[in-house]
């Protein structure tokens, strides 16, 4: 039944999945060899090996609210408060979710929104959320505690729950910042948006031998007085115009073929006077040419898989994780769910010395050179040692982070979670029969829980 389960979800979350149009009109030769698409079912984790993933990942973002523990289940309304108080009302991106009878609700203070499926006002990540999550649940193939929770589906670079802020309860999150500023408290679980069910497979003697990247021109602003010409460096950009310049000065061997599919004016940090835009367009002085979006499948043609930061974290690594390709890791400060159980060397090459906030060169930012150098004399001395990190990447992705592997995650999550509120259940009995006294036990969409 599991099996017959996940196969039949691969189509389903493949499509959740192509939420922008795709343009696959780069050049593809006729001639090639198609790249092979391998749906991906449950495949087997042994306990000891679940146990070790929970405590490299899971634990450390429960290790700051045990101390603090007990927790006050009526205080993630003050969490609410609190973000709505910094950051201003985003129901688009933040929400209140009170699981019941293994059922999902969107709630208020005094009244139940929808259930199952997210409001209107959501954005395609929470949407994506309630109907995954929903799913799971009423096909019976997921039991979550009854348990209430705010969920920021948002990219999190004000660090909401950040060092520097003191939230009074965890807030759920898709991914946070690790520095040397300190950890943000953030307990994570798994983006449903994107499918992770599909495995791209092409012959690594067919792959061409660049490292490769397609995607909008989204910056952190995280690495910035890189040079005195450099202010503000955006790894996607600057590659991109990197590999631009190699193509037009006709530099041998290839190394790069990076593209951005959007123009890289920086719309959505709110740069209404362009100043961050000026500092960043510094660090790649000429115009970058933007190109067509593309498949993830394309991406398995490449030996080798840039992983960018976006904003924050990328959604793309676990997909990226699911080719035959070697993936080259972008250093960074930002996680998802998973990351604090892969290896340099092992799952993935790592490139990137440029130092967060402080003066460094331009060499720097161009290290990959270095790192796909090296990658390709490894090649010719021992192909299968290149070949081991792939097969442990592969591996990794297909145990952890396909849709068994994020249902798994977020019930040990949520269950943790519950854990750290003692007055949980005594709570919501009580939250659930208020709303049922005043009436308002009826979502705004009109329809009626039956639990």
């Amino acid at each position: 039944m599991r099996a017959i389960w996940f196969l039949c979800s691969i189509l389903a979350i493949v499509t959740e999945g192509l939420r922008y149009k795709v343009d696959d009109r780069e050049a593809v030769d006729p001639n090639d060899v198609p790249v092979t698409h391998l749906p991906v079912g449950a495949v087997h984790v042994s306990e000891a090996e679940w146990a070790q993933f929970l405590e490299e990942n899971l634990e450390p973002d429960l290790a700051p609210w045990k101390v603090k523990a007990p927790l006050r289940a009526d205080y993630v309304w003050n969490l609410k408060d609190d973000l709505y108080k910094r950051g201003g009302p985003l129901p688009g991106v933040w929400r209140v979710v009170l699981v019941w009878k293994n059922k999902l609700y969107w709630v208020e203070r005094d009244h139940v929104q929808s259930v199952g499926s997210a409001p209107q006002d959501a954005s395609d990540q929470i949407k994506s959320f309630g109907i995954r999550v929903t799913r799971w649940l009423t096909r019976g193939h997921l039991q979550l505690p009854d348990v209430l929770f705010m969920i920021n589906v948002e990219d999190n670079r004000p660090r909401w729950c950040g060092p520097k802020q003191e939230c009074v309860v965890p807030l759920i999150s898709l991914g946070k910042t690790m520095d040397h500023e300190g950890n943000d408290t953030d307990i994570l679980v798994p983006q449903l948006f994107f499918g992770d069910n599909t495995f791209y497979y092409h012959p690594w003697e067919l792959k061409k031998d660049v490292a490769y990247f397609r995607g909008v021109p989204f910056c952190s602003g995280y690495w910035w007085n890189v040079s005195d010409t450099c202010l503000v460096a955006c790894p996607r950009t600057y590659l991109a115009w990197r590999s631009d310049l190699d193509a037009r000065t006709n530099r041998t061997p290839s190394y790069l073929d990076v593209g951005i599919v959007e123009p890289a004016t920086l719309p959505w940090v709110n740069d209404t006077q362009g100043e961050l835009y000026q500092k960043m367009k510094g660090c790649q002085p000429d115009s970058i040419p933007t190109v067509p979006r593309v498949g993830m499948w394309r991406h398995a043609r490449y030996k080798y898989l840039l992983q960018l930061e976006g904003i924050t974290f990328s959604c793309r690594l676990s997909q990226l994780l699911m080719t035959n390709s070697l993936v080259l890791f972008q250093r960074q400060p930002f996680v998802e769910y998973f990351y604090r159980s892969l290896r340099p060397w092992v799952h993935y090459v790592p490139f990137w010395t440029a130092k967060a906030h402080s003066r460094g060169d331009w060499n720097s930012l161009d290290d990959v050179y270095g790192v796909i150098d090296g990658l390709r004399r490894r090649e010719q001395q021992d192909p299968k040692e290149v070949h081991r990190m792939v097969a442990a990447a592969n591996a990794f992705a297909t145990k952890f982070t396909t849709s068994y592997g994020r249902a798994r995650y977020l019930k040990d999550a949520l269950t943790a979670y519950k854990d750290l509120f003692p007055d949980m259940d005594q709570y919501l009995a009580q939250f659930v029969e208020g709303l049922k006294a005043n009436g308002t036990w009826t979502s705004t969409g009109g329809q009626e829980p039956t639990s």
